[in-house]
């Protein structure tokens, strides 16, 4: 019960999320090398690596741009 709060006080806080579709076996290391932390994560649209999450959409932009530039196929989500 605690660990359902909590996520939801996390996603609550954090709505903004950078996301990758994971589209070959490798997209998780890939992200991984610019992000140590991001892990994979999936909702009903499919499987994405979360590459991290913000309260400010504008934060969260400015890393999905970065790892654009990096040629991945990220993407902001608001949860």
């Amino acid at each position: 019960m605690v660990n359902s709060f909590l996520e939801i006080t996390l996603v609550a806080s954090n709505p903004y999320r950078v996301i990758i579709p994971i589209s070959s076996n490798d997209t998780l290391s890939k992200v991984q090398q610019y992000i140590p932390s991001a892990f994979p994560d999936q909702s009903h649209l499919g499987d994405y690596v979360n590459a991290g999450a913000f309260s400010d959409r504008a934060q969260a932009e400015t890393l999905s741009k970065k790892l654009r530039s990096y040629g991945l196929d990220a993407r902001v989500k608001y949860n």
